[in-house]
C-alpha cells in the first residue's frame, strides 16, 4: 500500500508568516514493490479558500522531479511540496483549507489515488494590552527617577 500525507495538515499561524507545505510519501511496509519517481503520476493542488488571499509556489523538489526516489517497502519520503505567501502584507484572520490535494501513484498494474487536506486557522497578531504597557512606564520612570536621585 502506498500513501502520502501532509506532515502537518492542521495548525496556527500569523497573518504575514509564509506557509511551509511539507509532505511524505509512504511505502508502506505491507508493499510488495519499491517506489520509484515513475510511479508517480501527477500531484495536483487548488488552492481552495487560501487563492484569494496567498500564492503558491512549488518547490524545486517535487514528485515530478525525484529522479532518485526508490522506497522499499516500509520507507517513507518527506519533502517541501511548495510556501504559500501572503499576496498582501498580511491575511485576514480566519481559517483557510486545501480540500482537494491528490495525487496518483501507479503500483503495480493498477493506480492509487490519495486525497487529503491542509488547514490552518490565521490568527490576528498580538497587540500588548494598555495596561501592560503602563506597568512597564511606571517601571521605566521609577528607574529613571532613582537614576536622578543618586546622581548617576
Amino acid at each position: 500500500m502506498v500513501s502520502w500525507g501532509f506532515d502537518e495538515p492542521i495548525g496556527t499561524a500569523g497573518p504575514t508568516d509564509q506557509l511551509v507545505v511539507r509532505v511524505t510519501i509512504f511505502n508502506e511496509e505491507a508493499s510488495e514493490d519499491h517506489l520509484t519517481n515513475r510511479d508517480l503520476l501527477c500531484c495536483a493542488m487548488g488552492l481552495g479558500t487560501f487563492g484569494p488571499q496567498y500564492s503558491f509556489a512549488f518547490s524545486e523538489v517535487t514528485p515530478s522531479n525525484l529522479a532518485g526516489l526508490n522506497l522499499e517497502p516500509g520507507q517513507n519520503f518527506g519533502f517541501v511540496l511548495g510556501v504559500l505567501s501572503p499576496r498582501l502584507v498580511s491575511v485576514e484572520p480566519g481559517t483557510y483549507q486545501i480540500n482537494d490535494a491528490f495525487t496518483g501513484i501507479r503500483v503495480g498494474s493498477g493506480l492509487v489515488f490519495a486525497s487529503n487536506s491542509f488547514e490552518r486557522t490565521i490568527v490576528a497578531a498580538s497587540v500588548p494590552e494598555p495596561g501592560t504597557l503602563a506597568l512597564f512606564a511606571t517601571a521605566l520612570l521609577g528607574f529613571f527617577g532613582l537614576r536622578k536621585l543618586r546622581g548617576f
